[in-house]
């Protein structure tokens, strides 16, 4: 963790003035709608985010702009826009000159634009969402790769001009299109539920290779008849083409592309509806040399931390002797997706509760800024184990971290034992790792993967044997609907303990909304079939998060305890009857789950659930599992 962060309140911090050498370096600094932060720190109270309009070479990093009236930042030409994260704007989230790179930067809420550019700019590792009309905009020729561009209610990404690269996107839920360009390289992206997939204005010279269309009909307009369509997986699609020909795929020449589903009709009728996919094929990977950088887990919805909210519910600690170990729980410092939460905010959360150790889980923090790509996660497990080492020096103060579940990217294969020992190497904290499987191919929820079935993936089985082979956990974190999966690879590696998170995650937004019975009844049978591999555990928790779709988080007041347990409560039961008390442990998720309900009532809950339990139950539910699972002290 920083030794200092600014405060949270926007009161006015000093941030580094610009030069031509010295970036604007927000240091984890919150610009609020009463400041108006210019390179020069100008005047506060005029609603604007970072205003250089006429600067070349601006370069801002490591930090928030939140519900800016104006623009969150507007530059000249090359400038470079790192670890930002710009939500609800009044206009434009980011607008750029020529030859600008935006890396790991997040652009939610706009009321116009999420990103406009110039020409030559180079979008990299970012999400761009709700934004009003298109999620980008730019004059021509960009870079855009390995981003999420969904939930816009224009286009995905619209290119003006001509030439570019688009490839590694996850493209969906945008109210229009996914992408309308010409002449461009669109490859390896997964593009899904938008009203429409993919526009060519003029196909001569463009590629499309390597794509998953799902629920996005493809289509094509103007005059495609020189485009190179290939290897693309195209899945349950209304096709819509303006010429006729090749069953809805794009005119040219086409070659090994997977046409299942589709249907060719008049554009004029197609509306994005028809044609549900079950699942969306994987995006390939054009070089196998490079690890697979995971997708994202910013949701499709704002995320805010509301501790008024929160205040309004109020309960005594039930049983408040009860010794519990938490064994799911997060740190955010420098986070594009959520809010910051750090040692202190974790022991003001347990302070009711008797919560005397944690688990650590992996979220994307910490990692090194330099150094070969696939060990740089191993910034994560450095950076906690130093946390952990400050809680530790106030023995007096819980909790204590007693363990770290980190992440490697396991479609490495054999190399990933490289990772494994150098997190082993950097804490002996270290007890194994999450590498999320989590996939939702409509766009409702995010991905944390690329891959449909990563599970299946044979070279994710190859490094998941050795997890096994060093003794190593890991923790599953997917959909209900994928629960067969981690039953089919836990059958294969009966040798390796796996931890199912958040009970397996049953989903209650948008095309899962208003079917909680018939997901219900699903997720039942899946949990009950994954509770006969006995290498299996589940943490029962998570529920909470708003993509279950409870809606606990849109309501005046925060649940209380009760209605937590009437909502929720015959999901535990189900779990605990399936898989019994020695292979169940309860989680809070925290701070996710802060999102609907404070720490206090959430526990609370957990424990009126079991209380007709006997003592031991009880005990291996809130600390005796955890404690054996996680190898704690």
């Amino acid at each position: 963790m920083r030794s200092s962060r600014p405060s949270r309140s926007g009161s006015a911090t000093a941030i580094p003035v610009a030069t031509d050498d010295v970036p604007i370096d927000l240091n984890g600094f919150s610009i609020r709608p009463r400041e108006d932060c210019r390179p020069d720190c100008g005047t506060p109270g005029r609603g604007r985010g970072i205003l250089a309009p006429q600067r070349e070479n601006l370069s801002v990093r490591r930090g928030s702009l939140l519900g800016i009236a104006f623009e969150g930042i507007r530059s000249g030409d090359d400038a470079r826009i790192s670890d930002v994260r710009i939500y609800g704007t009044g206009s434009t989230g980011i607008v750029t000159g020529r030859h600008s790179e935006i890396r790991n930067t997040t652009v939610a809420a706009t009321s116009a634009y999420g990103i406009r550019a110039d020409h030559d700019v180079a979008i990299r590792d970012s999400v761009v969402r709700a934004a009003a009309s298109h999620g980008v905009v730019t004059a021509g020729a960009p870079l855009v790769s390995r981003s999420r561009i969904n939930g816009n209610g224009g286009m995905g990404i619209r290119v003006l001009g001509a030439g570019g690269s688009v490839r590694g996107h996850v493209l969906a839920g945008n109210g229009d299109l996914a992408l309308r360009a010409e002449h461009v390289v669109f490859t390896d992206n997964m593009v899904s539920q938008n009203a429409l997939g993919l526009v060519l204005n003029d196909g001569y010279a463009s590629v499309v290779g390597g794509n998953a269309f799902a629920q996005s009909p493809l289509v094509d307009v103007g005059s495609p008849r020189n485009a190179l369509v290939v290897d693309n997986a195209i899945h349950g699609n209304v096709n819509a083409n303006s010429d006729s020909g090749t069953n809805g795929n794009v005119l040219g020449q086409v070659g090994g592309s997977s046409i299942t589903g589709g249907e060719a009709i008049d554009p004029s009728v197609c509306d994005g509806t028809l044609g549900c996919p079950s699942r969306a094929a994987a995006p390939r990977r054009s070089d196998d040399d490079q690890p697979v950088r995971r997708i994202g887990y910013a949701a499709p919805m704002g995320i805010e931390d509301r501790p008024d909210w929160l205040a309004l519910v109020q309960e005594e600690i039930v049983d408040p002797d009860r010794r519990i170990v938490d064994p799911h729980h997060h740190f955010f410092s420098n986070a594009e997706h959520f809010f910051p939460y750090d040692l202190a905010d974790l022991r003001r959360d347990v302070s009711g509760h008797r919560i005397e150790q944690t688990v650590y889980v992996q979220c994307q923090e910490g990692y090194r800024e330099d150094g070969p790509e696939h060990l740089r996660c191993v910034g994560e497990t450095e950076w906690v184990d130093r946390i952990a080492q400050e809680a530790a020096r106030a023995p007096g103060i819980r909790p204590r971290i007693g363990a770290i579940v980190a992440t490697a990217n396991l479609r490495l294969g054999r190399r990933v034992r490289e990772v494994l020992e150098a997190h082993t190497q950097a804490s002996p904290l270290f007890r194994g790792i999450r590498d999320g499987a989590a996939f939702d191919p409509t766009g409702a929820a995010a991905c944390m993967t690329d891959a449909p079935a990563l599970y299946a993936d044979a070279a994710f089985r190859e490094g998941f044997r050795v997890l096994g082979e060093m003794g190593l956990s890991y923790d599953a974190y997917h959909y209900h609907f994928q629960t067969p999966h981690l039953r089919d690879l836990a059958r294969a590696f009966p040798d390796v303990t796996i931890v199912l998170d958040h009970l397996g995650t049953p989903l209650g937004v948008g095309p899962y909304a208003d079917r909680r019975e018939e997901i219900f009844a699903e997720w039942s049978k899946g949990l009950a079939e994954l509770a006969s591999c006995e290498n299996v555990v589940v943490k029962l928790g998570g529920l909470a998060m708003p993509w279950n779709g409870f809606g606990f988080e849109a309501r005046e007041r925060p649940p209380t305890s009760d209605e937590l347990v009437a909502a929720q409560g015959r999901y535990y039961a189900h779990a605990i009857e399936c898989f019994g008390v020695e292979r169940c442990l309860f989680e809070s998720n925290f701070p996710v789950d802060r999102l609907s309900v404070s720490y206090d009532v959430l526990w609370n809950a957990f424990k009126k659930m079991v209380a007709d339990a006997s003592e031991d139950e009880q005990d291996a539910l809130f600390r005796g599992t955890a404690t054996r699972v996680y190898r704690l002290d």
